[in-house]
């Protein structure tokens, strides 16, 4: 690729745990509109029911991946009538296993929501600038100020800051 003019992006390597390596198994994974892009670490361990129940519904699935399930349920959540958070946080209580993930949405600009169930999420805090990874080394040369998560938090990121929550509960973590 060149140069891309963006304010915010989401990428992840990562070890193929359902489907080959390859191009459509790679993440981000994306909604049947391309509209909204998850990656995720860990294991969705209900991906195939799920999977098999939203495309009875009429969703389209593009890759072998226990990831690509969890974007098209937020596609189903907002059709619903939910925002983005909403959405994140239906989709959290109907997956089961683990993970770390971070979402984006084509229609919530300069918004990033993360969450994370029994693997590690960081948020490092920059100069006008937020980063976010499952350790702390990828962090340190680019900030020294970071929030670790906590189990089921759901973390709503926007250029006013950071909202945490846990169980649609608004908390405070501290700044490490």
């Amino acid at each position: 690729g060149g140069d891309v003019a963006a304010t915010v992006g989401i990428g992840h390597t990562r070890w193929a745990t359902h489907g080959k390596p390859d191009d459509n198994n790679a993440h981000p994974q994306v909604d049947c509109r391309g509209e909204l892009a998850v990656v995720h670490n860990g294991v969705i361990e209900n991906y195939q029911e799920l999977r098999d129940d939203l495309t009875r519904r009429g969703h389209t699935f593009t890759s072998q991946t226990d990831t690509e399930v969890l974007p098209h349920l937020i596609e189903e959540f907002r059709g619903q009538g939910c925002d983005l958070l909403q959405a994140v946080t239906k989709m959290t209580e109907t997956v089961e296993g683990y993970y770390a993930m971070a979402v984006l949405s084509a229609q919530d600009e300069n918004r990033l929501i993360c969450a994370r169930l029994d693997n590690p999420l960081i948020i490092g805090l920059g100069e006008g600038e937020y980063y976010l990874a499952c350790d702390m080394s990828a962090l340190v040369e680019h900030t020294r100020h970071m929030i670790i998560l906590k189990n089921g938090d759901i973390a709503d990121i926007t250029l006013a800051g950071v909202k945490i929550y846990n169980h649609g509960q608004l908390v405070e973590r501290e700044i490490s």
